[in-house]
Protein backbone atom coordinates (compact mmCIF):
# COMPACT_ATOMS: atom_id res chain seq x y z
CA UNK A 1 0.00 0.00 0.00
CA UNK A 2 1.58 3.53 -1.19
CA UNK A 3 1.60 5.99 1.75
CA UNK A 4 -0.13 9.25 0.91
CA UNK A 5 2.76 11.83 1.84
CA UNK A 6 1.77 15.61 3.36
CA UNK A 7 5.20 17.30 3.24
CA UNK A 8 6.11 19.85 5.62
CA UNK A 9 8.86 22.93 5.09
CA UNK A 10 10.14 24.11 8.56
CA UNK A 11 12.40 27.13 8.94
CA UNK A 12 13.67 28.86 11.81
CA UNK A 13 16.92 31.01 13.13
CA UNK A 14 19.41 28.63 13.86
CA UNK A 15 21.74 30.05 16.91
CA UNK A 16 25.04 30.01 15.33
CA UNK A 17 27.73 27.05 17.20
CA UNK A 18 24.67 26.53 19.52
CA UNK A 19 24.09 22.11 18.31
CA UNK A 20 21.47 21.84 21.16
CA UNK A 21 19.16 25.19 20.89
CA UNK A 22 19.20 23.99 17.49
CA UNK A 23 18.75 20.09 17.83
CA UNK A 24 15.96 21.20 20.39
CA UNK A 25 14.47 23.45 18.02
CA UNK A 26 14.24 20.34 15.06
CA UNK A 27 12.72 17.91 17.36
CA UNK A 28 9.96 20.26 17.95
CA UNK A 29 9.41 21.32 14.58
CA UNK A 30 9.39 18.25 13.56
CA UNK A 31 6.56 17.03 16.48
CA UNK A 32 4.64 20.32 15.18
CA UNK A 33 4.86 19.38 11.77
CA UNK A 34 3.32 15.62 12.57
CA UNK A 35 0.65 16.77 14.89
CA UNK A 36 -0.68 18.70 11.50
CA UNK A 37 -0.61 15.66 9.84
CA UNK A 38 2.98 16.24 7.94
CA UNK A 39 4.98 13.12 7.65
CA UNK A 40 8.11 14.42 5.93
CA UNK A 41 9.70 17.07 6.99
CA UNK A 42 12.34 19.16 5.72
CA UNK A 43 14.41 21.50 8.35
CA UNK A 44 16.78 24.65 6.81
CA UNK A 45 20.65 24.16 5.47
CA UNK A 46 22.91 23.14 8.18
CA UNK A 47 20.45 23.78 10.66
CA UNK A 48 22.25 22.15 13.44
CA UNK A 49 25.40 24.14 13.84
CA UNK A 50 24.09 27.53 11.91
CA UNK A 51 26.24 28.69 8.72
CA UNK A 52 27.78 31.75 9.51
CA UNK A 53 31.02 30.99 10.30
CA UNK A 54 33.77 32.33 9.98
CA UNK A 55 36.28 30.05 8.91
CA UNK A 56 36.87 26.04 8.87
CA UNK A 57 38.71 25.96 12.58
CA UNK A 58 35.37 27.64 14.12
CA UNK A 59 33.53 25.38 12.50
CA UNK A 60 34.92 22.35 13.25
CA UNK A 61 34.04 21.48 16.65
CA UNK A 62 30.22 21.49 15.37
CA UNK A 63 30.45 18.80 13.24
CA UNK A 64 29.36 15.80 13.63
CA UNK A 65 29.44 12.22 11.83
CA UNK A 66 26.37 10.82 10.10
CA UNK A 67 25.62 8.82 11.95
CA UNK A 68 26.12 10.79 14.84
CA UNK A 69 24.32 11.88 17.90
CA UNK A 70 22.01 14.13 15.95
CA UNK A 71 20.60 11.89 13.64
CA UNK A 72 20.23 9.04 16.63
CA UNK A 73 18.20 11.93 18.21
CA UNK A 74 16.12 12.72 15.09
CA UNK A 75 15.57 9.12 14.47
CA UNK A 76 13.66 8.56 17.93
CA UNK A 77 11.94 11.06 17.26
CA UNK A 78 11.09 9.81 14.00
CA UNK A 79 9.97 6.44 15.20
CA UNK A 80 7.78 7.56 18.09
CA UNK A 81 5.77 9.99 15.41
CA UNK A 82 6.54 7.59 11.85
CA UNK A 83 7.61 10.50 9.89
CA UNK A 84 10.67 11.19 7.99
CA UNK A 85 12.73 14.37 8.58
CA UNK A 86 15.83 16.30 6.20
CA UNK A 87 18.09 18.29 8.11
CA UNK A 88 21.30 20.52 7.51
CA UNK A 89 24.31 20.06 9.58
CA UNK A 90 28.14 20.22 9.34
CA UNK A 91 29.36 16.48 8.63
CA UNK A 92 32.67 15.31 9.59
CA UNK A 93 34.21 12.86 7.63
CA UNK A 94 37.81 11.77 8.38
CA UNK A 95 39.99 15.29 7.56
CA UNK A 96 36.70 16.47 5.81
CA UNK A 97 34.19 18.75 6.66
CA UNK A 98 30.75 18.82 4.58
CA UNK A 99 27.52 20.71 4.03
CA UNK A 100 25.55 18.17 4.57
CA UNK A 101 21.96 17.12 4.61
CA UNK A 102 20.87 14.05 6.55
CA UNK A 103 17.32 12.06 6.05
CA UNK A 104 16.11 10.00 8.92
CA UNK A 105 13.06 7.81 9.65
CA UNK A 106 10.96 6.04 11.57
CA UNK A 107 13.63 2.73 11.55
CA UNK A 108 16.78 5.24 11.45
CA UNK A 109 19.27 7.18 9.13
CA UNK A 110 17.95 6.66 5.81
CA UNK A 111 20.81 8.43 3.98
CA UNK A 112 22.91 11.39 3.52
CA UNK A 113 23.72 14.12 0.67
CA UNK A 114 26.78 16.10 0.43
CA UNK A 115 26.52 19.61 -1.14
CA UNK A 116 28.23 19.73 -4.66
CA UNK A 117 27.60 23.16 -5.82
CA UNK A 118 29.63 25.42 -3.04
CA UNK A 119 28.95 28.79 -3.46
CA UNK A 120 31.73 31.21 -1.85
CA UNK A 121 29.73 32.63 0.89
CA UNK A 122 29.17 31.33 4.23
CA UNK A 123 30.65 28.61 5.43
CA UNK A 124 30.68 26.68 1.72
CA UNK A 125 33.49 29.19 1.28
CA UNK A 126 35.45 26.39 3.57
CA UNK A 127 33.83 23.33 3.50
CA UNK A 128 34.60 20.56 1.20
CA UNK A 129 33.07 19.92 -2.01
CA UNK A 130 30.41 17.05 -1.96
CA UNK A 131 32.08 13.65 -3.21
CA UNK A 132 29.50 11.40 -3.29
CA UNK A 133 26.85 10.96 -6.57
CA UNK A 134 23.53 12.13 -6.64
CA UNK A 135 21.14 9.51 -4.72
CA UNK A 136 17.45 9.17 -4.96
CA UNK A 137 16.15 7.10 -1.85
CA UNK A 138 12.95 5.49 -1.58
CA UNK A 139 10.56 6.21 1.61
CA UNK A 140 7.82 3.60 1.31
CA UNK A 141 6.65 4.52 -2.35
CA UNK A 142 8.30 7.83 -2.63
CA UNK A 143 11.26 8.44 -4.49
CA UNK A 144 13.32 11.58 -2.72
CA UNK A 145 16.32 13.25 -4.14
CA UNK A 146 17.72 15.70 -1.94
CA UNK A 147 19.70 19.29 -3.23
CA UNK A 148 20.78 21.49 -0.65
CA UNK A 149 20.02 25.82 -1.52
CA UNK A 150 22.60 26.71 -4.42
CA UNK A 151 22.54 23.05 -5.96
CA UNK A 152 19.36 24.16 -7.27
CA UNK A 153 20.71 26.92 -9.69
CA UNK A 154 21.92 24.15 -11.85
CA UNK A 155 19.58 22.24 -13.56
CA UNK A 156 21.75 19.23 -13.83
CA UNK A 157 21.27 18.46 -10.13
CA UNK A 158 18.10 18.22 -10.45
CA UNK A 159 17.92 16.15 -13.79
CA UNK A 160 20.35 13.86 -12.82
CA UNK A 161 17.87 13.38 -9.75
CA UNK A 162 14.99 13.43 -11.95
CA UNK A 163 16.71 10.49 -14.46
CA UNK A 164 17.63 8.37 -11.00
CA UNK A 165 13.62 8.34 -11.06
CA UNK A 166 12.86 11.03 -7.93
CA UNK A 167 9.32 12.23 -7.95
Amino acid sequence: MTRNWIASAAQFDCKLGNPAANLATIIRLINEAADRGANLIALPEMALAGYGFQDREHARPFAQSIPGPATDEVAVVCKSRNVYAVFGLIESAEDKLFNSAALVGPNGLVGRYRKVHMPCVGADWFLDQGDRPFEVFDLEGLKLGINICFDSSFPEAIRSLAILGAD
